[in-house]
């Protein structure tokens, strides 16, 4: 399980409308005591920083802290061992380049699809990653476990629970987790997550 590094940015091909005080009036409300924590996390100065920022905190707060909460409950409470991944490799996508690595972008790598549905132009760092993590996912279908031979090892989120295996330009890598300070005001943020 996991998540992207640009999970809302879809939302740039038809962007809310943002203005700086609608922003810190509406962080006040959602986020009473924690609003200053947020900005500081979040910040809001510049339309573009209020529109980034949005964005942001909802890759983080409904995404990635949910796909790191999932794993670590699995881990607790379930049978099987959970694996975490974060996809940050930007695809060659024709006029979606802008949007980095958005929701989605990951599938067409774990399941061999490359370029069945465009013209793109993959380079070899692109049939890398996919072979990786297409590797990865037969691994989990097959075993349970993603870890195979020829594939850099996948750490069990119980042994590396803040690890994720990192999917990026040069592969994939067991890497820190991805903007710890920020997913962790999302674990520990009690109001309702949107």
């Amino acid at each position: 399980m996991g998540s992207n590094a640009d999970e809302a940015s879809l939302a740039l091909a038809s962007p809310p409308e943002t203005t700086v005080s609608d922003y810190q009036v509406s962080v006040r409300e959602k986020y009473g005591d924690e609003a200053e924590r947020f900005v500081g996390i979040y910040p809001g100065d510049t339309e573009k920083r209020v529109l980034d920022s949005s964005l942001q905190a909802h890759t983080d707060g409904v995404m990635t802290r949910a796909m790191l909460r999932w794993a670590r409950l699995q881990t607790d409470s379930g049978d099987e061992n959970a694996y975490l991944y974060f996809f940050s490799h930007v695809p060659p996508t024709e006029g979606l380049e802008k949007f980095g690595a958005y929701h989605g972008a990951e599938v067409a790598y774990a399941y061999d699809n490359l370029g069945t549905d465009n013209d793109n132009v993959y380079e070899e760092s692109d049939y890398m990653l996919r072979d990786q993590m297409s590797g990865y996912w037969l691994n989990v279908v097959q075993t349970g476990d993603p870890n195979g031979s020829g594939l850099p090892s996948w750490a069990k989120v119980a042994h590396a629970s803040d690890d994720v295996m990192g999917f990026g330009p040069n592969g994939g890598v067991m890497s820190p987790r991805p903007r710890a300070a920020a997913i962790d005001f999302w674990l520990r943020y009690d109001g309702p997550i949107r």
